[in-house]
């Protein structure tokens, strides 16, 4: 599990993302972006799902080049789509049978086509190898209580928001809370275990081309579990791509 979230609004596409890699003891092994850049495209691709440890290092180091070499964003979607098939394979060939081979990419890229910012998610599962890409179109992050507006098991005072509506969220503003939640939240299928950690990046993709700011630096290690109530530095920073 990661934080992967993308919010696509009228001007500009949002990846936010957490850079910690871990393994199925919930040790972090690894700290690293887990979203690759085309400066010449404007596009930037995220992805999440289990890696090998002996191969992240290597898988990196491909998915940069790959990512780097990208041209038309529209026609780069193919090109990711077979991609994904085949870090599929490489982890149905080297994973034991019954781990997690599945993986999910997030592409977003600004169409010059259509004057606006795209989104697109290719997911695989951990039977089969066929991905089709599907458009994102977010607008309300998860279910609130309706009475209250809130979601359950989050921030408190973290109000349903309308994600595509930059008059209600302001991902410089809201995205450092929203992260911080869900980095509390333990793991589904191994009690008491948490997985968000390392960093807290957000990738603004919009027609100047691709904006990365570290919202929050938190106090995790690498060989140790992630603690959520750990310390952190919240001191914030950007770099732009040129495109």
């Amino acid at each position: 599990m990661t934080a992967l979230n993308v919010i696509t609004q009228p001007d500009a596409a949002y990846i936010l993302t957490d850079t910690a890699a871990i393994d199925p003891d919930g040790r972090v092994v690894a700290f690293a972006s887990k979203v690759f850049v085309s400066e010449r495209a404007r596009l930037a691709l995220a992805f999440t799902g289990w890696t090998p440890e002996t191969r992240f290092n290597e898988r990196h180091t491909r998915c940069a080049a790959f990512v780097n070499s990208m041209g038309d964003p529209a026609v780069a979607l193919e090109r990711i789509a077979q991609f994904a098939s085949e870090l599929w394979r490489q982890n149905a060939d080297e994973m034991e049978i019954g781990s997690p081979m599945h993986l999910s990419l997030v592409v977003a890229f600004w169409s010059e086509e259509r004057g606006q910012p795209e989104a697109w998610l290719i997911q695989t599962d951990s039977l089969s190898k066929g991905h089709t890409p599907k458009p994102v179109r977010l607008c309300q992050y998860v279910a609130a209580d309706p009475l209250t507006g809130l979601i359950p098991g989050l921030a408190d005072g973290l109000a349903l928001a309308d994600v595509s509506d930059p008059c209600r969220f302001d991902p410089m503003r809201d995205c450092l809370p929203l992260i911080e939640a869900q980095r509390r939240l333990p793991d589904a299928e191994r009690e008491g275990e948490f997985n968000i950690g390392g960093q807290a990046e957000l990738y603004q993709i919009d027609r100047r081309g691709v904006t990365r700011t570290v919202l929050a630096r938190w106090s995790d290690r690498i060989g140790q579990k992630i603690r959520p109530d750990g310390g952190q530095s919240r001191k914030r920073w950007s770099a732009r791509y040129a495109a």
